[in-house]
């Protein structure tokens, strides 16, 4: 395997490790992909451009929608995809699609919204001279 300009990263001899025949669903461009590791496992969101074929776009012809995958994985180099993609674009914003982890969602809820309002209300307490 080759170093790739840090000792720690190393290219998978077996490139690429996914690609549009390995989706369960419409897929044309798999690109962009992150992956982690987590709870031991490997775990990846990849971006699935989908619609019309890669040379017709590049032609000018026909149109590509956007969705993101996950995966999983025990090695890093075999992936299982989720049966349905976890995120899809569309042109007024993008819409979360049953994911496989739909049951996990209070544990990885955004809290930056409830943080962003304590701060508000700590700054109006200060600048009031209320005490906490």
């Amino acid at each position: 395997m080759d170093q790739v300009g840090f000792p720690f990263v190393r290219r998978c001899e077996n490139n690429p490790i996914l690609g549009k025949k390995d989706i369960p669903y419409p897929a044309e461009l798999v690109f962009n992909a992150g992956v982690c590791k987590y709870r031991g496992r490997y775990v990846m969101c990849f971006r699935n451009d989908y619609g019309s074929t890669e040379a017709d776009f590049a032609a000018g012809r026909g149109h590509l929608e956007t969705n993101i995958g996950f995966a999983e994985s025990g090695d890093g180099v075999h992936w299982e995809v989720a049966p349905k993609p976890v995120f899809t674009y569309f042109d007024d914003g993008c819409r979360r699609d049953e994911g496989p982890r739909q049951h996990d969602r209070k544990r990885f809820r955004d809290r930056r919204h409830e943080n962003s309002a304590a701060r508000v209300h700590q700054k109006k307490q200060l600048t009031s001279g209320e005490k906490k």
